[in-house]
């Protein structure tokens, strides 16, 4: 009897341990995800991340989704960010002329 009991509460703390460190992955990959979005290149990302650049999009309609999402930026800085940072260092992006403004997609 007393075997029994000491086994199953050997059985429940290999249970709770597992669970504890499955939370504390969850709560690492949280924090990650938070930081990997801030500032101007972090709401840009975001807006990859979500498939905003799936479809080609103006500076305007960047400008509008990152104040949807919460970040507020000068269009000078948005576009420059956009074609120094994701167009021409980490070609994420591609440009392109669509009448006589510059609309950002989703490199294939």
């Amino acid at each position: 009897m007393e075997e029994e009991i000491k086994k199953a509460l050997e059985e429940l703390d290999a249970r709770i341990t597992k669970l504890e460190s499955a939370m504390t992955l969850d709560e690492n990959k949280s924090k990650l995800s938070k930081a990997s979005y801030s500032g101007l290149a972090g709401g840009l990302r975001l807006l990859i991340d979500n498939g905003f650049f799936n479809q080609p999009k103006t500076i305007d309609e960047i400008i509008a989704e990152l104040n949807r999402e919460g970040y507020y930026n000068t269009h000078a800085g948005v576009a420059s960010t956009l074609s120094m940072t994701f167009v021409k260092k980490q070609k994420t992006l591609t440009r392109m002329k669509e009448g006589n403004k510059w609309a950002y997609v989703k490199r294939k």
